[in-house]
């Protein structure tokens, strides 16, 4: 089994939507199945944007058609989870 390559952490500001896209697109070409990819920034940093950029881009991501944030995805499933009785703790 091939040893996994090490962590590496890229921090990046691109000037538009587009270059958003066209990052996730190289990204997406290039991306493993085994890849994590973890996206972090703020309210508008452009997470959505390369997610569904991402997604798209790879073989058969035109099918998913509109892709929820994926922020929003994780709330409405911790509310679920909380309003079900479902411990979220992850200790």
């Amino acid at each position: 089994m091939p040893e996994s390559p090490a962590a590496v952490t890229v921090s990046l500001a691109l000037k538009s939507l587009a270059a958003t896209g066209a990052l996730a697109a190289w990204v997406a070409a290039r991306a493993r199945l085994t890849d994590v990819i973890a996206l972090s920034g703020g309210l508008g940093a452009g997470k959505t944007e390369f997610a569904r950029a991402f997604i798209h881009a790879r073989p058969g991501g035109e099918k998913f058609g509109e892709v929820p944030s994926p922020t929003s995805r994780w709330c409405r499933s911790t509310i679920w989870r909380r309003r079900s009785g479902i411990s979220t703790s992850t200790a």
